[in-house]
């Protein structure tokens, strides 16, 4: 089932075609399956999960296949068509949607799992972090759980900084991105070319501009206070826990309890 809400236009024009080829999704491929278990052995229990960001739908694969219900949302038309394709004929029960993560409207408290993997830094309004949040604790029943993760401004400014990058280097496929962090608004600017093998020999260029923005943690702790949630778990994709006060790794993965409904939403 396809659901389609009216959305501005986003930057992924280019990349989907080659997200998962060039290896973007593999985080989510190793992580997802990890994050679920430490869920699992942590005493979560449900079925109804809502993918936001769902991307190429690698994160949806791993839900759909543990036979959950699944609503995977996504702003990119591009990104959402391949999610839908790799579904295509499987019988699995997921409603895609396209939609911006702050913006989507889901049916309230009837979601056991809110997951957002690798979104929280492509938004780049504290108030639109602040709408997801408000949209998580609305989508979820009492006490249940959402999970997203965050790259640490830190690691924006000094793990990626104003350096190029070779994203994926293989016969045929050529991606490098030019980046630069600016500290007035803590964002970090990607300028990616896609060189790619075309007929007779010749390369075609695509080029795409990403935004990538840092939040300060305490900030986002007062957000998720605000909007009815308590931290039950910080760990990084491979499980090491952390305190709030802990100096946070390069990727911080947060895990939340729903514990009390927003008014007027």
């Amino acid at each position: 089932m396809n659901t389609e809400q009216l959305v501005s236009e986003n930057s992924y024009r280019y990349l989907p075609r080659f997200y998962d080829e060039a290896g973007f999704s593999e985080y989510a491929s190793v992580c997802t399956p990890r994050f679920m278990n430490f869920l699992q052995e942590n005493g979560w229990l449900g079925r109804r999960i809502l993918d936001l960001g769902c991307g190429t739908g690698v994160s949806t694969k791993v839900f759909a296949e543990a036979q959950k219900s699944v609503t995977a949302v996504d702003s990119s038309a591009e990104m959402l068509a391949r999610a839908e394709a790799r579904f295509q004929d499987t019988g699995f029960d997921i409603e895609f949607v396209r939609q911006s993560a702050q913006a989507y409207k889901p049916v309230g408290n009837s979601y056991d799992l809110v997951y957002a993997l690798d979104l929280l830094n492509h938004v780049t309004s504290i108030r639109d972090i602040e709408a997801i949040f408000q949209r998580a604790n609305y989508a979820l029943q009492m006490e249940k759980q959402f999970l997203f993760d965050l790259q640490t401004i830190r690691d924006l400014a000094e793990g990626i900084g104003n350096r190029a990058q070779i994203l994926h280097n293989s016969e045929g496929l050529f991606i490098v991105a030019k980046n630069a962090f600016h500290y007035d608004t803590l964002s970090l600017r990607q300028e990616i070319d896609i060189f790619n093998l075309e007929s007779e020999g010749l390369f075609r260029r695509a080029q795409e501009v990403h935004i990538l923005r840092g939040y300060p943690f305490r900030a986002v702790v007062s957000m998720l206070r605000r909007t009815g949630f308590e931290i039950e778990h910080l760990i990084d994709p491979v499980l090491n826990t952390y305190a709030e006060t802990s100096d946070l790794p390069p990727r911080i993965v947060v895990v939340l309890r729903k514990m009390r409904d927003l008014v007027n939403q």
